[in-house]
Parts: structure tokens; sequence; C-alpha cells
């Protein structure tokens, strides 16, 4: 009884080096944030040499076709320019390390006014578009972020799948913890799903929300893609479906870890299991440094809240009964 005693005390003790080794914070690479701002000031330069291009070209006659198709070429010259201040605002916020300014939000910020300062820079050359710097900041916007697959945004998007796909590589390495975990991996974001929706629901309902802002906010807890495919089925506005995403996303992001803590919630699935089905990607992003033993429950229960929270509202009975809830109709 003694040997078999201290067998199982050797093994909780190895257990929990383990752990403990696993949760080390990643070390975050030193040369981002040189080289953003480093891309940030090529896009200026960039910016600055096509607008002199245009200015020059200015005395020439040019057709309608052809001053309309210069425009279009000044709004995407931009487009290095926001890249560059996309990951400098995120690195930035990275290194930064608020509590109050989430990377996303300080990304976010840094892209606006980026594209303010082109707007502004472009106004004077470009004919074909509505002239004024503000007037100019949707145009900017709308060229060099997503006019074309070099845009920016469009660049991102194509990293967003092999991101997402790489949150198995540390679901991988706790597969057998995982499986021993299955009951609790499965039933905690089926609870979440039917808690987040039903749950929101009835708090916009005691909130008196309008029908379609209370509507909007049925899927906040979901990823955002998931989010906007739920948006659509429940007849809500994406574009209000997806700002109460991210806002959701950055709360737990920000909070979550310190209410977990307050809590005293210390284990590594409960922890991750909570953030994924809270605050979906940014919530399971947040623990990707710093609970690394967290992080793959914390994906996989981001993953399986929104395949739960489709098929709910996918069902027509649910999907009246929580429409009913929210709305009081």
């Amino acid at each position: 009884m003694a040997l078999r005693a201290k067998i199982a005390e050797r093994k909780r003790a190895q257990e929990a080096a383990k752990a403990a080794a696993a949760n080390v914070p990643l070390p975050s690479a030193p040369w981002t944030l040189p080289a953003s701002a480093a891309l940030t000031a090529g896009g200026l330069a960039s910016l600055l040499l096509a607008k002199a291009k245009a200015a020059k070209a200015a005395a020439a006659k040019l057709s309608e076709a052809a001053r309309a198709a210069q425009d279009a070429a000044l709004l995407g010259a931009a487009a290095p320019l926001l890249t560059g201040a996309t990951f400098l605002g995120f690195t930035g916020g990275v290194r930064l390390k608020s509590p109050l300014l989430h990377p996303v939000l300080l990304c976010a910020a840094t892209t606006v006014a980026a594209a303010s300062a082109a707007a502004s820079i472009l106004a004077p050359v470009l004919g074909g578009v509505a002239g004024g710097g503000g007037s100019l900041l949707p145009a900017v916007l709308g060229a060099s972020y997503f006019g074309s697959r070099s845009a920016t945004g469009s660049l991102l998007l194509m990293l967003l799948g092999p991101s997402v796909l790489s949150f198995a590589v540390p679901m991988f390495s706790r597969r057998r913890l995982m499986k021993q975990e299955f009951a609790a991996c499965t039933l905690a974001p089926l609870a979440g799903a039917f808690g987040g929706l039903f749950g929101t629901a009835l708090l916009a309902r005691a909130l008196a929300l309008p029908a379609a802002t209370a509507i909007a906010t049925l899927p906040r807890q979901l990823t955002s893609p998931l989010a906007m495919a739920c948006a659509g089925m429940l007849g809500a506005d994406t574009s209000a479906a997806v700002t109460l995403v991210v806002i959701t996303g950055l709360i737990g992001a920000n909070a979550g870890a310190k209410i977990l803590d307050a809590l005293n919630v210390k284990d590594p699935t409960a922890r991750g299991l909570a953030m994924g089905t809270a605050a979906h990607g940014l919530g399971t992003a947040a623990l990707a440094s710093t609970e690394t033993a967290a992080f793959p429950f914390a994906a996989v229960s981001m993953a399986l809240t929104g395949t739960f929270s489709t098929i709910i509202v996918a069902i027509p009975a649910l999907k009246r009964a929580l429409l009913a809830l929210a709305t009081g109709s």
C-alpha cells in the first residue's frame, strides 16, 4: 500500500511539473515591432511617390475613363501603408500588454488613422472621387483593404484559415488528456451554446431592447464566420452581430482570465473550456502564449460551441423559441 501511494504521489508530481512547464509564456519575437514600423514607413513613402506621379500627370488631359482608372490606382496605393499600420498596431498592442487596450483595438485605431492620413494625402490629386479627406476615408478603406486580392484585408483573410488550423497543433499534443476529459469537452460547449443563446435572449428581453438589436445580440459568443451564418438564419443584421461578437471577444480576452482567477478556477481544462465557450477566438488566442495548457481546451470549446449553436439555430422549433424569448413576440 505504501509503495502504491508513493508511485501515485510521484505520478502526480510529474503531471504537475509538466503542467507548470506547459504554462510557461511563449517569448514574443523582438523583430516584429521594428519590421512593422519599417513596413509602415515604406508604405507611406510608396503612397507619397504615387501622389507625386499623379500630380505630374495632372496637367495632361485625361479622358474620363483614364481619370477613373488613375483614381482607382491611387486609392489602391494606400494598401502597403494600411498593411504596415495593421501589423504595427497589433504588435505594439502585444508589446504594450495593457489590461484596457487590447491589441485588436489598437490595431483598428492605427489602421483607421493610417487610412485617414492616406485620404488627406490623396485628396488634392483625386479627380473622380468626392474631395475632402474625411469623405475619402470610406473609399480608401474600401479600395486598399478589400478592393483586390492583394489588398490588406484580403491578405489577412487568407491567413485566417491557416491560423485557425494551427490550433490543432497544441490540441494534438494534448490529445490523451482531451480524450480523458471527453465528457467535459463535449458537455461544456453544449451547455455554453444553450446558455449563451437563450441567456442572451433573456437578457435582451429584460433590457427591453428593440427587436432588431435583440436578435443581433444572440450569436455574440460565436466566432465571426459562424456568427454571420447564425445571424443570417435569424434574420439579424450581420454587421451589428459581428460588432457584438468582437466586443464580446475583447471583454473575454481582457477580463476572462481575471474573472477565473477571482473565482479561484485553477484547473487548465476548466479555464480553457470557459474561455473558448464564452469568448470564442479572441478569448482562445489570449491563452495561446500565457496558458498553453488551457489553450487546446479553449480551441475545442470554441469550435464545438459554434457548431452546437449553429445546429440549435437551424432547428425550427428552437429558433422560434429563441426569437420569441428575445423579442417577446
